[in-house]
Protein backbone atom coordinates (compact mmCIF):
# COMPACT_ATOMS: atom_id res chain seq x y z
CA UNK A 1 0.00 0.00 0.00
CA UNK A 2 1.29 3.61 -0.69
CA UNK A 3 2.60 5.76 2.13
CA UNK A 4 2.33 9.08 0.06
CA UNK A 5 0.59 12.35 1.14
CA UNK A 6 -2.95 12.67 0.08
CA UNK A 7 -4.58 14.18 -2.79
CA UNK A 8 -7.31 12.46 -4.79
CA UNK A 9 -10.44 11.92 -3.47
CA UNK A 10 -13.32 9.28 -3.30
CA UNK A 11 -16.59 10.84 -4.58
CA UNK A 12 -19.66 9.86 -2.13
CA UNK A 13 -22.99 10.63 -2.57
CA UNK A 14 -25.79 9.12 -0.45
CA UNK A 15 -29.73 8.57 -0.58
CA UNK A 16 -32.09 7.70 1.58
CA UNK A 17 -36.20 7.40 2.15
CA UNK A 18 -38.68 5.80 4.82
CA UNK A 19 -40.57 4.37 1.83
CA UNK A 20 -44.46 3.95 0.95
CA UNK A 21 -45.53 1.64 3.78
CA UNK A 22 -45.33 4.72 6.86
CA UNK A 23 -43.16 2.60 8.37
CA UNK A 24 -40.81 3.84 11.21
CA UNK A 25 -37.57 5.05 9.50
CA UNK A 26 -35.04 2.39 10.99
CA UNK A 27 -32.47 2.47 8.62
CA UNK A 28 -29.14 4.24 9.42
CA UNK A 29 -26.22 5.19 7.73
CA UNK A 30 -22.90 7.29 8.02
CA UNK A 31 -19.55 8.33 6.50
CA UNK A 32 -16.42 9.56 8.79
CA UNK A 33 -12.50 9.57 8.42
CA UNK A 34 -11.19 7.45 11.18
CA UNK A 35 -7.40 8.06 12.30
CA UNK A 36 -4.91 5.09 11.46
CA UNK A 37 -1.47 4.11 12.21
CA UNK A 38 1.62 2.59 10.28
CA UNK A 39 1.65 1.75 6.73
CA UNK A 40 -2.08 3.19 6.46
CA UNK A 41 -1.28 7.03 7.08
CA UNK A 42 -2.61 8.87 9.21
CA UNK A 43 -6.85 8.07 7.95
CA UNK A 44 -9.00 5.66 6.96
CA UNK A 45 -12.39 6.06 5.50
CA UNK A 46 -15.63 4.37 6.79
CA UNK A 47 -19.23 4.15 5.19
CA UNK A 48 -21.45 1.80 6.49
CA UNK A 49 -25.39 1.26 6.54
CA UNK A 50 -27.72 -0.35 9.12
CA UNK A 51 -30.98 -1.38 8.87
CA UNK A 52 -32.99 -2.19 12.08
CA UNK A 53 -35.11 -5.11 13.15
CA UNK A 54 -37.76 -5.24 16.15
CA UNK A 55 -40.58 -2.72 14.92
CA UNK A 56 -41.89 0.49 16.63
CA UNK A 57 -38.66 2.27 18.60
CA UNK A 58 -36.79 -0.61 18.97
CA UNK A 59 -35.38 -1.21 14.86
CA UNK A 60 -34.85 2.77 15.13
CA UNK A 61 -32.82 2.43 18.43
CA UNK A 62 -31.12 -0.64 17.15
CA UNK A 63 -29.40 0.71 14.01
CA UNK A 64 -28.77 4.29 15.78
CA UNK A 65 -26.83 2.10 18.71
CA UNK A 66 -24.92 0.18 15.68
CA UNK A 67 -24.13 3.28 13.67
CA UNK A 68 -22.84 4.63 16.51
CA UNK A 69 -20.74 2.27 18.33
CA UNK A 70 -18.80 1.34 15.26
CA UNK A 71 -17.56 4.79 14.79
CA UNK A 72 -16.94 5.52 18.23
CA UNK A 73 -14.64 2.39 17.91
CA UNK A 74 -13.00 3.46 14.92
CA UNK A 75 -12.27 6.86 16.64
CA UNK A 76 -10.76 5.19 20.07
CA UNK A 77 -8.82 3.11 17.77
CA UNK A 78 -6.55 3.76 15.15
CA UNK A 79 -5.99 0.72 13.18
CA UNK A 80 -3.21 -0.50 11.15
CA UNK A 81 -5.40 -3.83 10.53
CA UNK A 82 -8.79 -2.65 8.69
CA UNK A 83 -10.24 -5.71 9.14
CA UNK A 84 -9.52 -6.50 12.62
CA UNK A 85 -10.69 -3.09 12.88
CA UNK A 86 -13.99 -4.02 11.40
CA UNK A 87 -14.73 -7.40 13.33
CA UNK A 88 -13.71 -5.64 16.88
CA UNK A 89 -16.35 -2.80 15.87
CA UNK A 90 -19.47 -5.20 14.55
CA UNK A 91 -18.87 -6.99 17.97
CA UNK A 92 -18.93 -4.48 19.91
CA UNK A 93 -22.14 -3.14 18.04
CA UNK A 94 -23.84 -6.35 18.96
CA UNK A 95 -22.74 -6.29 22.59
CA UNK A 96 -24.03 -2.61 22.50
CA UNK A 97 -27.94 -4.00 21.62
CA UNK A 98 -27.97 -7.13 23.31
CA UNK A 99 -26.90 -4.72 26.94
CA UNK A 100 -29.64 -2.06 25.60
CA UNK A 101 -32.33 -4.41 25.11
CA UNK A 102 -31.83 -6.88 28.24
CA UNK A 103 -32.79 -3.34 30.52
CA UNK A 104 -36.03 -2.70 28.14
CA UNK A 105 -38.38 -6.09 27.97
CA UNK A 106 -39.76 -4.33 25.51
CA UNK A 107 -37.23 -4.09 22.80
CA UNK A 108 -36.36 -7.99 23.48
CA UNK A 109 -36.59 -8.35 19.49
CA UNK A 110 -34.69 -5.33 18.97
CA UNK A 111 -31.42 -6.23 16.48
CA UNK A 112 -30.00 -4.55 13.48
CA UNK A 113 -28.05 -5.38 10.04
CA UNK A 114 -24.93 -4.35 9.53
CA UNK A 115 -23.00 -3.55 5.79
CA UNK A 116 -19.77 -1.51 6.48
CA UNK A 117 -16.56 -0.75 4.12
CA UNK A 118 -13.35 0.77 4.86
CA UNK A 119 -11.26 2.53 2.36
CA UNK A 120 -7.21 2.92 2.80
CA UNK A 121 -5.32 4.04 -0.39
CA UNK A 122 -5.42 1.00 -2.95
CA UNK A 123 -8.11 -1.12 -1.40
CA UNK A 124 -11.59 -1.57 0.32
CA UNK A 125 -12.54 -4.21 3.74
CA UNK A 126 -16.20 -4.89 3.72
CA UNK A 127 -17.76 -6.50 6.95
CA UNK A 128 -21.41 -7.03 7.23
CA UNK A 129 -24.15 -8.95 9.27
CA UNK A 130 -27.28 -9.94 8.07
CA UNK A 131 -28.71 -8.73 4.49
CA UNK A 132 -27.66 -4.81 3.55
CA UNK A 133 -24.96 -5.67 1.08
CA UNK A 134 -22.08 -4.27 -0.53
CA UNK A 135 -21.85 -4.56 -4.64
CA UNK A 136 -18.71 -3.32 -6.83
CA UNK A 137 -18.52 -2.02 -10.24
CA UNK A 138 -16.20 -2.16 -12.50
CA UNK A 139 -15.15 -2.25 -16.09
CA UNK A 140 -19.31 -2.07 -16.39
CA UNK A 141 -19.48 -4.90 -14.45
CA UNK A 142 -21.15 -5.63 -10.94
CA UNK A 143 -20.00 -7.89 -7.96
CA UNK A 144 -22.03 -8.43 -5.23
CA UNK A 145 -19.66 -8.66 -2.21
CA UNK A 146 -21.27 -9.57 0.64
CA UNK A 147 -23.29 -12.80 1.30
CA UNK A 148 -26.55 -12.24 2.93
CA UNK A 149 -27.31 -14.05 6.12
CA UNK A 150 -30.66 -15.23 5.58
CA UNK A 151 -32.64 -18.38 5.40
CA UNK A 152 -33.21 -18.27 1.29
CA UNK A 153 -29.61 -18.22 1.17
CA UNK A 154 -28.74 -21.09 2.99
CA UNK A 155 -31.60 -22.39 1.25
CA UNK A 156 -29.50 -21.37 -2.51
CA UNK A 157 -26.67 -22.61 -0.82
CA UNK A 158 -27.50 -25.96 0.06
CA UNK A 159 -29.21 -26.24 -3.63
CA UNK A 160 -33.00 -26.64 -2.12
CA UNK A 161 -34.09 -23.46 -4.27
CA UNK A 162 -32.73 -21.44 -7.10
CA UNK A 163 -31.75 -17.69 -7.39
CA UNK A 164 -34.83 -17.01 -8.84
CA UNK A 165 -37.15 -19.25 -6.26
CA UNK A 166 -35.27 -16.95 -3.67
CA UNK A 167 -36.62 -13.80 -5.37
CA UNK A 168 -39.77 -14.61 -4.39
CA UNK A 169 -39.62 -17.12 -1.67
CA UNK A 170 -42.09 -16.33 1.78
CA UNK A 171 -39.02 -16.57 3.73
CA UNK A 172 -36.58 -14.42 1.39
CA UNK A 173 -36.53 -11.62 4.84
CA UNK A 174 -35.73 -14.12 7.50
CA UNK A 175 -32.43 -13.33 8.65
CA UNK A 176 -30.47 -16.02 9.88
CA UNK A 177 -27.58 -13.29 11.59
CA UNK A 178 -27.80 -10.36 12.80
CA UNK A 179 -26.12 -7.42 15.58
CA UNK A 180 -28.08 -8.26 18.57
CA UNK A 181 -29.35 -11.49 17.88
CA UNK A 182 -30.25 -13.81 20.83
CA UNK A 183 -27.39 -16.74 21.64
CA UNK A 184 -23.94 -17.05 19.93
CA UNK A 185 -23.23 -15.05 17.41
CA UNK A 186 -20.13 -15.22 14.74
CA UNK A 187 -18.78 -13.27 11.84
CA UNK A 188 -17.47 -13.54 8.67
CA UNK A 189 -13.52 -12.65 7.79
CA UNK A 190 -13.92 -9.41 6.45
CA UNK A 191 -13.51 -8.98 2.95
CA UNK A 192 -10.35 -7.07 1.28
CA UNK A 193 -10.81 -5.90 -2.55
CA UNK A 194 -8.80 -3.63 -4.93
CA UNK A 195 -10.41 -0.13 -5.12
CA UNK A 196 -8.73 1.07 -8.30
CA UNK A 197 -9.28 4.18 -10.35
CA UNK A 198 -12.41 4.25 -11.61
CA UNK A 199 -14.21 1.49 -9.84
CA UNK A 200 -17.40 2.25 -7.96
CA UNK A 201 -18.68 1.00 -4.51
CA UNK A 202 -22.36 0.39 -3.17
CA UNK A 203 -23.60 -0.24 0.61
CA UNK A 204 -27.22 -0.22 0.76
CA UNK A 205 -29.94 -1.77 2.62
CA UNK A 206 -32.66 -4.98 1.66
CA UNK A 207 -35.34 -1.77 0.49
CA UNK A 208 -33.53 -1.15 -2.57
CA UNK A 209 -31.79 -4.78 -3.64
CA UNK A 210 -34.81 -6.55 -3.15
CA UNK A 211 -37.24 -4.33 -5.78
CA UNK A 212 -33.74 -3.20 -8.35
CA UNK A 213 -31.70 -5.80 -9.96
CA UNK A 214 -27.79 -6.43 -10.22
CA UNK A 215 -28.14 -5.89 -13.77
CA UNK A 216 -30.12 -2.56 -12.73
CA UNK A 217 -27.76 -1.60 -10.36
CA UNK A 218 -24.41 -2.01 -12.67
CA UNK A 219 -26.28 0.29 -15.49
CA UNK A 220 -27.15 3.59 -13.70
CA UNK A 221 -23.98 3.38 -11.38
CA UNK A 222 -21.99 3.02 -15.21
CA UNK A 223 -24.09 5.66 -16.60
CA UNK A 224 -23.98 8.39 -14.02
CA UNK A 225 -22.37 8.05 -10.69
CA UNK A 226 -22.51 10.53 -9.31
CA UNK A 227 -26.29 10.75 -9.07
CA UNK A 228 -26.40 6.99 -9.11
CA UNK A 229 -27.56 6.90 -5.50
CA UNK A 230 -30.62 9.44 -5.90
CA UNK A 231 -31.96 7.51 -8.77
CA UNK A 232 -31.60 4.02 -7.37
CA UNK A 233 -33.56 5.13 -4.39
CA UNK A 234 -36.10 6.42 -6.63
CA UNK A 235 -36.57 3.17 -8.55
CA UNK A 236 -37.06 1.28 -5.56
CA UNK A 237 -39.61 4.04 -4.82
CA UNK A 238 -41.78 3.16 -7.98
CA UNK A 239 -41.87 -0.41 -7.71
CA UNK A 240 -43.28 0.18 -4.45
CA UNK A 241 -41.17 0.96 -1.48
CA UNK A 242 -42.20 -1.35 0.72
CA UNK A 243 -39.23 -1.01 2.92
CA UNK A 244 -36.82 1.83 4.19
CA UNK A 245 -34.52 2.66 1.04
CA UNK A 246 -30.82 3.90 1.99
CA UNK A 247 -27.77 3.86 -0.75
CA UNK A 248 -24.06 5.16 -0.54
CA UNK A 249 -22.57 5.22 -3.58
CA UNK A 250 -18.76 5.03 -2.93
CA UNK A 251 -16.34 6.51 -6.42
CA UNK A 252 -12.35 6.29 -6.87
CA UNK A 253 -12.49 8.94 -9.74
CA UNK A 254 -10.00 8.12 -12.71
CA UNK A 255 -10.56 5.98 -15.11
CA UNK A 256 -10.97 2.01 -14.98
CA UNK A 257 -8.15 0.00 -14.86
CA UNK A 258 -9.12 -3.65 -13.51
CA UNK A 259 -11.66 -5.85 -14.34
CA UNK A 260 -13.19 -7.57 -11.66
CA UNK A 261 -11.17 -10.42 -10.32
CA UNK A 262 -8.08 -9.05 -10.65
CA UNK A 263 -5.18 -9.61 -8.28
CA UNK A 264 -3.38 -6.77 -8.83
CA UNK A 265 -3.81 -3.11 -10.50
CA UNK A 266 -2.69 -2.85 -14.41
CA UNK A 267 -2.90 -0.45 -17.05
CA UNK A 268 -5.87 1.86 -17.27
CA UNK A 269 -5.79 1.33 -20.78
CA UNK A 270 -7.22 -1.77 -23.27
CA UNK A 271 -4.32 -2.43 -25.80
CA UNK A 272 -5.38 -3.81 -29.25
CA UNK A 273 -3.48 -4.56 -32.10
CA UNK A 274 -5.17 -3.54 -35.21
CA UNK A 275 -3.86 -4.02 -38.97
CA UNK A 276 -3.49 -1.24 -41.12
CA UNK A 277 -1.77 -3.13 -44.57
CA UNK A 278 0.52 -5.14 -45.57
CA UNK A 279 4.11 -4.04 -44.21
CA UNK A 280 2.48 -1.75 -41.44
CA UNK A 281 3.32 -2.75 -38.14
CA UNK A 282 0.86 -3.32 -35.14
CA UNK A 283 -0.94 0.42 -34.14
CA UNK A 284 -1.16 0.84 -31.02
CA UNK A 285 -4.87 1.58 -29.93
CA UNK A 286 -6.25 2.89 -26.66
CA UNK A 287 -9.66 3.34 -24.83
CA UNK A 288 -10.51 7.14 -23.59
CA UNK A 289 -10.53 7.51 -20.15
CA UNK A 290 -13.48 8.21 -18.41
CA UNK A 291 -13.84 11.64 -16.91
CA UNK A 292 -11.48 11.84 -14.10
CA UNK A 293 -12.63 13.25 -11.00
CA UNK A 294 -9.65 14.15 -9.14
CA UNK A 295 -9.39 16.92 -7.31
CA UNK A 296 -13.14 17.63 -7.56
CA UNK A 297 -14.42 20.03 -5.35
CA UNK A 298 -17.42 18.78 -3.34
CA UNK A 299 -20.54 20.33 -4.66
CA UNK A 300 -24.29 19.20 -3.80
CA UNK A 301 -26.50 17.02 -6.22
CA UNK A 302 -30.25 18.06 -6.90
CA UNK A 303 -32.71 16.83 -4.89
CA UNK A 304 -35.24 15.22 -7.16
CA UNK A 305 -37.65 14.20 -4.52
CA UNK A 306 -38.16 16.51 -1.56
CA UNK A 307 -38.28 12.64 0.85
CA UNK A 308 -34.96 12.10 -0.59
CA UNK A 309 -31.59 13.63 1.04
CA UNK A 310 -28.72 13.45 -1.19
CA UNK A 311 -25.41 14.97 -0.77
CA UNK A 312 -22.21 14.83 -2.39
CA UNK A 313 -18.72 13.92 -0.10
CA UNK A 314 -15.05 14.34 -0.83
CA UNK A 315 -12.94 13.00 1.67
CA UNK A 316 -9.02 12.62 0.95
CA UNK A 317 -7.58 9.51 0.33
CA UNK A 318 -3.80 8.57 -0.54
CA UNK A 319 -2.76 8.32 -4.50
CA UNK A 320 -1.48 5.20 -6.13
CA UNK A 321 1.46 6.08 -8.45
CA UNK A 322 0.83 7.65 -11.66
CA UNK A 323 0.96 5.13 -14.90
CA UNK A 324 2.05 6.54 -17.86
CA UNK A 325 -0.16 7.62 -20.49
CA UNK A 326 -0.89 5.60 -23.50
CA UNK A 327 -0.35 6.96 -26.91
CA UNK A 328 -2.64 6.55 -29.78
CA UNK A 329 -5.40 7.26 -27.53
CA UNK A 330 -8.92 6.73 -29.68
CA UNK A 331 -12.27 7.55 -28.19
CA UNK A 332 -13.99 4.59 -26.75
CA UNK A 333 -16.85 2.97 -27.44
CA UNK A 334 -19.99 3.72 -25.18
CA UNK A 335 -21.51 0.90 -24.12
CA UNK A 336 -25.33 1.55 -24.14
CA UNK A 337 -27.30 1.21 -20.46
CA UNK A 338 -29.13 -1.93 -19.99
CA UNK A 339 -32.57 -2.12 -20.55
CA UNK A 340 -34.32 -2.12 -16.92
CA UNK A 341 -35.95 -5.29 -16.14
CA UNK A 342 -38.91 -4.93 -14.88
CA UNK A 343 -40.06 -6.20 -11.00
CA UNK A 344 -41.98 -9.56 -10.79
CA UNK A 345 -45.12 -8.99 -10.81
CA UNK A 346 -47.95 -11.05 -9.27
CA UNK A 347 -50.77 -13.15 -11.54
CA UNK A 348 -53.90 -10.79 -11.64
CA UNK A 349 -56.71 -11.73 -9.82
CA UNK A 350 -59.93 -9.90 -9.05
CA UNK A 351 -62.09 -11.62 -6.63
CA UNK A 352 -65.37 -10.33 -5.26
CA UNK A 353 -64.70 -8.70 -2.07
CA UNK A 354 -65.77 -10.78 1.37
CA UNK A 355 -69.74 -10.31 3.15
CA UNK A 356 -69.45 -10.37 6.53
CA UNK A 357 -72.52 -13.13 7.75
CA UNK A 358 -72.09 -13.91 11.40
CA UNK A 359 -72.10 -12.12 13.97
CA UNK A 360 -74.87 -9.64 12.66
CA UNK A 361 -73.77 -6.13 12.57
CA UNK A 362 -74.83 -4.94 15.92
CA UNK A 363 -74.99 -8.19 17.81
CA UNK A 364 -74.76 -8.62 21.28
CA UNK A 365 -73.12 -11.03 23.23
CA UNK A 366 -73.40 -11.50 26.92
CA UNK A 367 -72.39 -14.31 29.66
CA UNK A 368 -69.07 -15.61 29.66
CA UNK A 369 -70.53 -18.69 28.06
CA UNK A 370 -70.72 -16.95 24.92
CA UNK A 371 -68.00 -17.53 22.16
CA UNK A 372 -68.94 -15.48 19.11
CA UNK A 373 -67.71 -17.32 15.81
CA UNK A 374 -66.83 -14.64 13.15
CA UNK A 375 -67.88 -15.89 9.27
CA UNK A 376 -68.20 -14.54 5.76
CA UNK A 377 -68.65 -16.16 2.21
CA UNK A 378 -65.64 -15.74 -0.39
CA UNK A 379 -64.13 -17.54 -2.86
CA UNK A 380 -64.55 -21.20 -2.80
CA UNK A 381 -60.59 -21.87 -3.25
CA UNK A 382 -57.59 -18.83 -2.38
CA UNK A 383 -54.35 -18.97 -4.83
CA UNK A 384 -51.26 -19.61 -3.09
CA UNK A 385 -50.20 -16.60 -1.02
CA UNK A 386 -53.43 -14.86 -0.84
CA UNK A 387 -55.29 -14.95 2.05
CA UNK A 388 -58.18 -13.40 3.75
CA UNK A 389 -57.21 -10.79 6.19
CA UNK A 390 -59.06 -10.28 9.47
CA UNK A 391 -58.77 -6.81 10.94
CA UNK A 392 -60.16 -7.14 14.69
CA UNK A 393 -60.24 -4.11 17.05
CA UNK A 394 -61.11 -4.43 20.61
CA UNK A 395 -62.99 -1.53 22.43
CA UNK A 396 -63.37 0.13 19.17
CA UNK A 397 -64.20 3.49 19.86
CA UNK A 398 -63.62 3.28 23.40
CA UNK A 399 -60.19 3.79 25.45
CA UNK A 400 -57.33 2.29 24.17
CA UNK A 401 -58.60 0.14 21.55
CA UNK A 402 -56.46 -2.62 20.52
CA UNK A 403 -56.24 -3.49 16.75
CA UNK A 404 -55.00 -6.86 15.39
CA UNK A 405 -54.76 -8.52 12.19
CA UNK A 406 -54.86 -12.50 11.36
CA UNK A 407 -53.75 -14.04 7.88
CA UNK A 408 -56.44 -17.28 7.42
CA UNK A 409 -57.52 -19.48 4.78
CA UNK A 410 -60.55 -20.77 5.92
CA UNK A 411 -64.10 -18.41 5.79
CA UNK A 412 -64.25 -18.23 9.88
CA UNK A 413 -62.04 -17.33 13.18
CA UNK A 414 -63.61 -18.32 16.54
CA UNK A 415 -62.70 -15.86 19.48
CA UNK A 416 -59.77 -17.31 21.35
CA UNK A 417 -60.86 -19.38 24.67
CA UNK A 418 -59.46 -17.19 27.91
CA UNK A 419 -61.22 -14.26 26.36
CA UNK A 420 -64.47 -14.29 28.19
CA UNK A 421 -63.08 -14.00 31.88
CA UNK A 422 -61.34 -11.18 30.76
CA UNK A 423 -64.34 -9.56 28.71
CA UNK A 424 -66.81 -10.16 32.06
CA UNK A 425 -64.41 -8.18 34.24
CA UNK A 426 -64.41 -5.82 32.03
CA UNK A 427 -68.26 -5.14 31.53
CA UNK A 428 -69.24 -4.22 28.16
CA UNK A 429 -66.78 -4.02 24.94
CA UNK A 430 -67.56 -2.96 21.91
CA UNK A 431 -65.64 -5.05 18.48
CA UNK A 432 -65.41 -4.14 15.13
CA UNK A 433 -64.06 -6.59 12.11
CA UNK A 434 -63.86 -7.07 8.69
CA UNK A 435 -62.19 -9.01 6.43
CA UNK A 436 -59.94 -8.26 3.16
CA UNK A 437 -58.75 -10.38 0.68
CA UNK A 438 -54.84 -9.60 0.22
CA UNK A 439 -51.64 -11.47 -1.40
CA UNK A 440 -48.37 -11.58 0.60
CA UNK A 441 -45.33 -10.95 -0.95
CA UNK A 442 -42.98 -11.53 1.61
CA UNK A 443 -42.14 -11.67 5.38
CA UNK A 444 -41.07 -8.97 7.53
CA UNK A 445 -38.40 -9.35 9.62
CA UNK A 446 -40.83 -9.26 12.92
CA UNK A 447 -42.54 -12.23 11.38
CA UNK A 448 -45.52 -10.38 9.81
CA UNK A 449 -46.25 -10.39 6.04
CA UNK A 450 -45.87 -8.10 3.04
CA UNK A 451 -49.00 -7.34 1.36
CA UNK A 452 -49.14 -6.49 -2.43
CA UNK A 453 -50.89 -3.06 -2.69
CA UNK A 454 -52.55 -3.90 -5.86
CA UNK A 455 -54.97 -6.36 -4.35
CA UNK A 456 -57.13 -5.60 -1.24
CA UNK A 457 -61.07 -6.37 -1.84
CA UNK A 458 -62.22 -5.55 1.50
CA UNK A 459 -65.77 -5.80 3.45
CA UNK A 460 -68.00 -3.25 5.10
CA UNK A 461 -66.72 -2.90 9.04
CA UNK A 462 -69.19 -5.03 11.31
CA UNK A 463 -69.80 -4.17 15.00
CA UNK A 464 -70.60 -6.41 18.06
CA UNK A 465 -70.63 -6.19 21.68
CA UNK A 466 -70.11 -8.35 24.54
CA UNK A 467 -71.26 -7.43 27.97
CA UNK A 468 -71.28 -8.94 31.51
CA UNK A 469 -74.73 -10.29 32.47
CA UNK A 470 -76.97 -8.27 34.29
CA UNK A 471 -77.31 -9.73 37.93
CA UNK A 472 -80.38 -10.79 39.68
CA UNK A 473 -80.88 -9.58 42.71
CA UNK A 474 -80.53 -11.97 45.93
CA UNK A 475 -84.14 -12.30 48.02
CA UNK A 476 -84.07 -11.88 51.78
CA UNK A 477 -86.11 -13.93 54.20
CA UNK A 478 -88.21 -11.66 56.20
CA UNK A 479 -89.75 -13.99 59.13
CA UNK A 480 -93.34 -13.43 59.05
CA UNK A 481 -94.70 -10.82 61.44
CA UNK A 482 -96.01 -12.13 65.04
CA UNK A 483 -99.20 -11.36 67.17
CA UNK A 484 -99.43 -8.50 69.57
CA UNK A 485 -100.16 -10.11 73.01
CA UNK A 486 -101.57 -8.18 75.10
CA UNK A 487 -100.85 -8.31 78.90
CA UNK A 488 -103.73 -9.54 81.61
CA UNK A 489 -105.21 -6.58 83.27
CA UNK A 490 -106.11 -7.23 87.08
CA UNK A 491 -109.51 -5.90 86.86
CA UNK A 492 -110.23 -6.15 90.65
CA UNK A 493 -107.99 -3.38 92.00
CA UNK A 494 -109.24 -0.13 92.57
CA UNK A 495 -109.64 2.17 89.94
CA UNK A 496 -110.28 -0.32 87.70
CA UNK A 497 -114.49 -0.44 85.87
CA UNK A 498 -116.72 -3.58 87.60
CA UNK A 499 -117.13 -6.67 86.28
CA UNK A 500 -119.24 -7.30 83.17
CA UNK A 501 -122.82 -8.48 85.10
CA UNK A 502 -123.98 -11.72 84.71
CA UNK A 503 -125.95 -13.59 81.90
CA UNK A 504 -129.87 -13.64 82.36
CA UNK A 505 -130.99 -16.72 83.27
CA UNK A 506 -132.48 -18.95 79.99
CA UNK A 507 -136.40 -18.50 79.49
CA UNK A 508 -138.74 -20.93 81.16
CA UNK A 509 -139.73 -24.25 79.35
CA UNK A 510 -143.20 -23.34 80.21
CA UNK A 511 -145.17 -20.29 80.45
CA UNK A 512 -146.09 -18.81 84.24
CA UNK A 513 -149.78 -18.89 84.77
Amino acid sequence: MSETSPSNKLIITQASNPGKTNKNMEDAHKLFVAPATGPLGDQITVALVADGIGGQAGGEEASRIAVETIEQYFQANPTSDPAQAISSAMEAAHQAIVKHKGADPKLAGMGSTITLAAFTSAHVYIGNQGDSRAYLVRNSAIKQLTVDHTWVQEAITAKRISPEEAQVHPNRNILKRYLGMPGTISFDPPREEPFDPGDTLLLCSDGLSDLVADKEIEGLITQSPKSSANKLVHLALERGGFDNITAIVIQSPGPTTAPIGANRPVSPALIAGVAAGVGIGVVALGILAFMIFGNTPSTTLPVVSPTLQVQAITTARPTEPATPAVSGVVAATVTPLPTFTPAPTSTPYNPAAPVLTSPGNNQVFEGSGARPVLTWTGPAELPENVYYVLTFTRNAGGANPRREEYALREKQWTLPAGESANLIAAGTLRFEWSVAIRRAIGVNLDGSRQWDPTLNVSSSAFVFSWRSPTPTPTATWTPPPQPTVRPTQDRSGPGQPPPPPPPPPPPPSTPVR
